[in-house]
């Protein structure tokens, strides 16, 4: 294909010169620039490798229903008195605002803050 660009002098003086001392065309030339240009940005713009964590292993064998029991046990209160309830308002009785029940993972988070709080 065939277009028209706007290079600055000096830029095709210096594609020129190298070349004729590649003995190649000024086109090949700046095709292969050109391609390796874009090759190093696309390669630039791929994600890095993920981040390798090295934990010390498993705790306990989650595939054996048992110990993944014992061990989720052992922290776990056996008597609801120690269960954490969402906040009640004084005025209502009701939640306080900002306690929305269907979100699940807020609320996981408010039960483990508390039991972490218990085991300090």
């Amino acid at each position: 294909m065939k277009i028209t660009l706007q290079i600055d002098d000096k830029v095709i003086a210096q594609l020129k010169r190298e070349a004729a001392r590649q003995g190649r065309s000024t086109s090949e030339l700046a095709e292969k620039a050109l391609r390796t240009l874009l090759r190093s940005q696309k390669e630039a713009d791929a994600p890095g490798p993920l981040p390798v964590f090295r934990g010390g292993g498993a705790l306990v064998d989650v595939a054996n229903r048992d110990a993944l029991r014992r061990v989720l046990n052992e922290h776990e209160p056996t008597d609801n008195a120690h269960r954490i309830l969402p906040p009640a308002s004084p005025a209502t009785g009701g939640l306080m605002p900002g306690i929305d029940l269907d979100d699940l993972a807020a609320l996981q988070e408010m039960e483990d803050l508390d039991r972490v709080r218990r085991l300090k």
